[in-house]
């Protein structure tokens, strides 16, 4: 048992090390001091993982085919990839203070309904979307789609304020921010797409083969995929207009800039597509 525990202390303090030199640690830092609650419940959801794979690795049963802390180990590693990304970005704001206050606040707390509720439908073996087999069933999914127009609305708050207030950041980058939230709210369709049919899956039901790790369905359609683009353009897209402006002096600003709009083109054009195929009933790639 000292072993193991030496073992154990060994791997954390050089996995410390390493996090360090890598600039992690810093990072996180910076999260902290941009917005301290949007980085706590970030972080919080990321660390959530954990536990859960312990859960996972102890619990034999399936729903729709898939271990059932599968589903909430994925959303709290996005939504904590997300809240982070939001917080790091509110902090460019020069204001009204009331509504980035307002933002962060009300952000946060819509996760307090979704992620327990998730969690909660992972230990009851349940599904937790498009379920309204009972009365309690029902109403947890409808509190989780009230979370989640929650922050599609606050998301679309957020943007109108990087569109009018004066930003003092690099054009390309604040190009990037706008068109990384805009994108989101695009890759919102294919979730009012997946309610309106009550599943993920086009030409097919939901749980079948699909593919490693994202579980995108094989055989059939998946509207998650385009929904798993438009939700990430907030990572994306920033950092490329942020690396763009960064080598504006020797690309040229129209060179950058028409490099930034055509790679905005194309990933609206990656959301559209995959949208299309998914409405189609054909899968991302095949595994027949």
């Amino acid at each position: 048992m000292f072993a193991l525990l030496t073992r154990i202390s060994h791997v954390g303090w050089v996995t410390l090390q390493n996090c360090e030199k890598c600039g992690l640690i810093s990072t996180a830092r910076e999260c902290f001091r941009r917005n301290r609650l949007l980085a706590m419940v970030g972080g919080a959801l990321l660390l959530s993982v954990l536990p859960m794979l312990v859960m996972a690795a102890f619990d034999g049963r399936t729903v729709a085919g898939l271990n059932p802390w599968i589903k909430p180990m994925k959303f709290s590693v996005s939504l904590g990839v997300y809240f982070l990304t939001l917080g790091w970005l509110l902090a460019y704001l020069p204001g009204p203070h009331w509504a980035v206050r307002t933002i962060t606040w009300v952000t946060a707390g819509a996760i307090v309904l979704e992620t327990p509720i998730l969690v909660l439908q992972a230990a009851r073996g349940a599904t937790s979307h498009f379920n309204v087999a009972t009365p309690l069933d029902a109403a947890l999914y409808f509190a989780m789609g009230f979370a989640a127009v929650t922050q599609m609305v606050l998301l679309g708050w957020t943007l109108w304020l990087f569109c009018t207030q004066r930003v003092a950041q690099p054009s390309l980058y604040l190009y990037g921010i706008r068109a990384g939230m805009a994108l989101v709210l695009f890759g919102m369709l294919p979730g009012f797409a997946m309610v309106g049919m009550g599943q993920h899956s086009v030409g097919v039901a939901d749980g079948g083969a699909g593919l490693p790790l994202v579980n995108w369905s094989a055989v059939g359609g998946d509207l998650r995929v385009a929904h798993f683009f438009g939700l990430h353009a907030i990572q994306v897209l920033p950092v490329v207009g942020l690396l763009l402006a960064r080598m504006q002096d020797g690309l040229g600003q129209r060179r950058s800039l028409a490099a930034f709009t055509l790679f905005a083109a194309a990933y609206a054009l990656l959301i559209a597509g995959t949208l299309a195929q998914a409405l189609a009933a054909e899968p991302l790639m095949a595994l027949r």
